[in-house]
């Protein structure tokens, strides 16, 4: 590779520019003295003598052979940032800024839709503190048949369930639970739970409630929750 009079690009642009600088002001030293020549009423069609000029300092020592380096032939620049192609959802941000997010599981998205077991109304929807959402159930709806017994989801997504008064038939959506969780969890899934006619809730004897895969994570009865052992009414779901 032959020798370059510059260590790097950045000292190329910088010589190039000084020798620009250099040739114009000869351009305009030899305009200014034609012009003093007519005005002084002279022809003489002389140029002036150029003036010898320092030779440009020499490049500074590298501690680097730059024949060795790879010469790309000029300054490159970085590609552009694209933009993310996928949803990492939102964190739960307080009454009336929750955002559903999304997940993948195995490369698919599951629907989270939840089933309706059996005829029923809904009737309560909504936070069970809606002061703080990560408190209890978070997010959930109690749906009754007539005689008072019925189902209870919680950690539902807002806005997923049906206003109350409306009757849910089997099968059909109860809304779905939510991504990113609420409620007092350590992620997302479905609790859900049955109750009495009295409204004491017992151990569940429902259809799985969901149209694709599932499974339970957590059943009814006793277990660990955070390190304490207390009575878990209800079973956990995931999709």
């Amino acid at each position: 590779m032959p020798e370059r009079p510059y260590a790097n690009v950045w000292q190329k642009m910088l010589l190039e520019e000084a020798e620009e600088n250099r040739r114009a002001r000869d351009r305009r030293d030899l305009d200014d003295y034609e012009q003093m020549l007519k005005m002084a009423g002279l022809e003489s069609g002389l140029r002036p003598e150029s003036q010898p000029r320092a030779a440009p300092s020499p490049a500074p020592r590298l501690d680097y052979d730059m024949a060795a380096l790879p010469d790309f032939g000029g300054v490159t620049q970085p590609p552009p940032r694209l933009p993310y192609d996928f949803d990492l959802g939102e964190p739960l941000a307080g009454p009336g800024e929750y955002q559903d997010g999304e997940i993948v599981v195995e490369g698919r998205h599951p629907s989270r839709t939840v089933k309706a077991p059996f005829d029923c109304t809904i009737r309560r929807v909504g936070w069970e503190n809606p002061d703080n959402h990560s408190q209890g159930y978070g997010y959930r709806a109690y749906c009754s048949r007539p005689d008072g017994s019925g189902v209870v989801v919680a950690h539902m997504a807002p806005g997923s369930i049906p206003a109350a008064g409306s009757v849910i038939r089997k099968d059909r959506s109860m809304g779905r639970y939510a991504v990113p969780a609420n409620g007092d969890v350590t992620g997302a899934h479905l609790h859900r739970g049955e109750y009495d006619r009295n409204g004491v809730l017992i151990r569940p004897n429902l259809p799985p409630p969901f149209e694709g895969q599932g499974h339970m994570t957590s059943g009814y009865g006793m277990r660990t929750i955070k390190g304490k052992r207390k009575m878990h009414k209800g079973e956990d779901w995931i999709e």
